[in-house]
Formats: C-alpha cells, structure tokens, sequence
C-alpha cells in the first residue's frame, strides 16, 4: 500500500470561515512549537512493547516517542482533540531531527560493544549536529478527531470538509472544495484517508492506493538522467522539449540567473519540478519490466559545481520515474555509475576521451551514438561492479571492461594483486 497526496484549493469558503481557519492555523503553530521546545530541553519517559525508553536530547538519548501526554502541559483557546494532534504532529517532527544522529548513535554503540574500530563514524557524528527545526511553515496535521470528509449535496461543490472539535473560538468549519484532475484519478484508485494537512489556501487529500504487482513479462532497459535531456532509455525513448521549447538545460540557466530566494528564482524551480513531472509522464512503459537506473550521489562533494550543476535536481528526476514506475508494475533498480558513460557499448572499450560532452565517439572500434543513449546501454547489460578497478592502486587509463571481468588491452585479465603488507622487525 501506498499513500498518495493530492492539492484541492479552498479558496471558494467564504471569507469568515477562512479568518476563523487562519486564527486556528496560527494557534495550533503555537502549540506545536510549545510541544517542540518542551521535547528538546525535558526529560521524558515512556514505554513501548513493555521496554521503558528515555527521550532527552543533552544526553544523546534519542528515542523519540509518537506521542506524548497533553494534560497541564500547554493551554489556549485549542480543544483537547487538537491539543492532541498538534503534540502528535511534534513528535513526529523532533523524531525525523533526531533520526539520523541516532542511527549513527546505533551503530557507534555496537561497534564500541563489539571492540572494532570506531573512527569513520565518530567523525560523522560529529558532523550530525541536532538543529532545532524551523516551524514558520507548520500547518495542522489533523486526524479523524477533528475533521471529516462528507458529501455535499449542492452542484456547485463535489464535496465538503468539516473541521469540527477545534475549540469554542473556531466552532465548526463547513469547507467545501471541488476535485481537481488529479484527485479524480487518485479517487478512482484508492480510498480517501480521514487525515488531512490543511493551510490558510488549500487542504492535501490523501489517498491510499495499493501497489500493483510486478511484472514478469517484458524488456529490461537502462536509463540514463541528463542535463539536455532529462531521462533517455535503451530503448531510444528520450525525454523530448516541451512545447515552448525548454529543456532542463535551459531551466537551469534560467534558475543561474535569479537571486536565490526571489520569486523568480521559485517560479523558475517550480517550472523545473514542472517539466520533469511532464517529460517522465510522457514515458511508455507499457512493454517493460525493469529499469536499470544510474545512481548519482556525491557528484557534489567537495568540488565547486557553481550554480548550474547545483540546481540540476537529479533526486526528484529519481522518484519521480520511480513512482510513475511503481504505478505500473515496473521493478527499478539502481546501480553505480562509475566508467558506465566512459564505456563503449559496442565493443565494451572504456576510455575517457569515448565522451565529449552529448557525443560519444569509441576511440577503438569508431562506434558513434549520442552519450546518454550508450550509458543507458550500458547500464543494460549485466556487468561486474565496477568497484574492483575503482579500488586499484594504479587505476589503469583505458582497459576492456566485459560481461565476463576487466581486461586489459593485451586482452589479459585484470585480476587483484597481492596486498599483504610487509611489516618491519623493528
């Protein structure tokens, strides 16, 4: 199962239904960043499946709990219900703060109760420092205790919300809203859930749709993410222009030029997450199975990209296919990168001069074919983990790299070489 969210405007409430939703929307961010600041700096104690955990941030103690008591602790013109969600809602945002320091805690733990070696991640816990979390942004997260969703018996609306239980000042808030294309579509395949996150402009329906089954019949390709064009497969499908003529190329020399922050520069990254929304849709995968994806990560790291490499937004490219992919049945599966773009497809002969920028030109059989569709090739074929000649001392410059192992160019194997360390008798 899978859950899936949809944006429906609210705007067509009238204007003192939406005054009272804004006073409740800005006392409810007022709880949550009470329930936040309280998490953060108390002690707090509890059990779950009959094991009693602590919970205090200045003692790395950070097992969060999914919820906490509200009695005493905070009071204004919210109702007990709301109260509720409000401190549910900031458990769960302190929990996603601390997650990946107490992860590292885990495994720093067992590794110092096991004696081994403790170095590579003491040094990244102490790069994994715990920021308390912005809230300016925070909307109500609100369970079936104060909303439901209802039919609406006038033409003009499809249905209605209604926020009930918020607290004498608000009473009850009758929304109604009017489904968009895509809630029509997440309608038709699955089932509304009663939560809802709701802000001073819109509410986010959520609906949980059941994963269909993988495929067993079809092709396997490959598929390569790029600057000009956004996905190419083996199978010669490429992502095309819009009708105006953008590419993720020219969006992102759009968003080099505004001043990050600006509106400009959001209207530019929402034309960007636009853009590659439209281009994957416009994928067919209809006779495929699998999708052999590259893996980028760390292309960043340490280096100075500038502007343009920096906004190339390769993780929504990634979820995007792989949601669109999981929607039809289709296995995808991600693999390293490395030597994959260097690699002639025809002939398997990897060399760094192959590549020029969008051609790619073998420098030992003459194959010519555009760059991202021989990496997407590549990424096709079952080939040995390239980490073996990444992990080489003396990393050769060109070599032949087959279904069957690395080889050189004299058409000898590639095999490990003896790395067992001599010591001196001191």
């Amino acid at each position: 199962m899978k859950v899936r969210t949809s944006t429906v405007s609210i705007n067509k409430a009238n204007l003192n239904k939406l005054d009272k939703l804004s006073m409740f929307i800005d006392d409810y961010r007022e709880a949550v960043s009470f329930y936040v600041d309280y998490l953060f700096n108390n002690k707090i104690t509890y059990i779950s499946n009959n094991i009693e955990y602590e919970f205090n941030v200045k003692e790395d103690k950070l097992n969060c709990p999914a919820f906490i008591s509200t009695c005493g602790l905070f009071e204004n013109d919210l109702s007990a219900r709301a109260l509720k969600c409000a401190s549910t809602q900031a458990c769960g945002i302190v929990r996603s703060s601390v997650d990946k320091r107490r992860k590292y805690l885990y495994v720093f733990n067992k590794l110092k109760a096991e004696k081994k070696r403790t170095r590579s991640i003491s040094s990244k816990l102490s790069k994994t420092l715990i920021v308390k979390p912005n809230l300016t942004n925070v909307y109500p997260e609100l369970s079936a205790l104060c909303c439901n969703y209802a039919a609406c018996n006038l033409k003009s609306f499809d249905n209605i919300i209604i926020l009930a239980s918020l607290g004498k000042k608000y009473g009850k808030i009758i929304i109604p809203i009017n489904h968009t294309k895509h809630s029509r579509k997440l309608k038709k395949q699955g089932n509304l859930l009663h939560s809802f996150q709701i802000s001073k402009n819109c509410i986010y329906l959520r609906y949980e749709i059941k994963s269909p089954e993988l495929k067993t019949e079809g092709i396997v390709v490959g598929a390569d993410q790029g600057i000009n064009t956004c996905i190419t497969l083996s199978d010669k499908q490429i992502t095309t222009p819009c009708n105006h003529g953008h590419t993720i190329n020219s969006i992102l020399k759009k968003i080099s030029h505004k001043k990050k922050g600006s509106l400009a520069f959001n209207r530019a990254k929402a034309h960007q997450e636009n853009y590659i929304n439209w281009s994957i849709n416009q994928l067919n995968l209809s006779d495929i199975k699998e999708i052999r994806l590259e893996k980028i990560n760390n292309f960043r790291y340490k280096k100075n990209v500038g502007k343009f490499l920096n906004y190339f937004n390769e993780t929504l490219i990634r979820s995007k296919l792989i949601d669109i992919a999981q929607q039809q049945g289709v296995l995808v599966v991600e693999q390293q990168s490395a030597y994959r773009s260097q690699r002639c497809s025809y002939c398997g002969y990897v060399d760094r001069r192959n590549r020029k920028g969008k051609n790619f030109s073998c420098k030992h059989c003459s194959f010519q074919a555009d760059a991202d569709y021989n990496a997407s090739c590549n990424h096709e074929i079952n080939l040995p983990s390239s980490e073996f000649i990444r992990l080489l001392v003396d990393k050769p410059k060109s070599f032949f790299w087959k279904e069957k192992g690395f080889y050189d160019l004299q058409c000898q194997e590639i095999t490990v070489p003896d790395t067992t360390r001599r010591y001196k008798k001191l």
